[in-house]
């Protein structure tokens, strides 16, 4: 495949493995990495690897194993926001159920506060890595996500107040 011509080009490797996902082929994501380590023995120390990594496992529903990889390219300039914005995500939302407004009427019945206060806690302290820019709508949100897994109504409320100009604005 000639995304492979070039040793470091993660992020091609990236949306391979998105795409492949989507279509249901995680096994073809598998060969794409393998294929990436077999053509540089030196990859599993790249930060673009580890991102494409951690996106494979999240993926394949190991949401240990993808915090583990992600958290080796958090520290990278460039692939550190992505993989600090997917490992927020993943703690929020470790077993990636998808999410709606039914989850608000059942808060209590969704697990133990002491893990959604960890998690949200946790979510917040990667969230302080990442470098705010005005209007970064992808911080926004995942600000107020942590405020709704805190489980706490005054903080869903607060989330709500916050995000309803945003829809407004869009034109949702």
């Amino acid at each position: 495949m000639k995304i492979f011509r070039r040793l470091d080009h993660y992020h091609a490797l990236a949306r391979c493995l998105e795409l492949a996902w989507r279509a249901g082929h995680v096994d073809q994501a598998d060969k794409f990495l393998k294929k990436a380590i077999e053509n540089n023995p030196r990859a599993s120390v790249d930060a673009g690897y580890n991102y494409c990594k951690g996106l494979h496992e999240w993926y394949s529903g190991e949401p240990n194993a993808a915090l583990q990889a992600f958290n080796r390219a958090r520290r990278d300039l460039e692939w550190g926001e992505r993989a600090l914005y997917n490992m927020i995500e993943i703690v929020l939302n470790p077993d990636n159920e998808v999410i709606g407004g039914e989850v608000l009427d059942h808060v209590e019945e969704r697990g133990d506060d002491a893990d959604r206060e960890m998690a949200a806690k946790t979510a917040e302290r990667f969230l302080k890595e990442v470098t705010f820019k005005n209007n970064n709508s992808k911080y926004i949100l995942m600000e107020n996500s942590i405020l709704v897994a805190s489980g706490v109504r005054a903080n869903i409320q607060r989330a709500l107040d916050r995000l309803l100009p945003i829809v407004g604005n869009e034109g949702l």
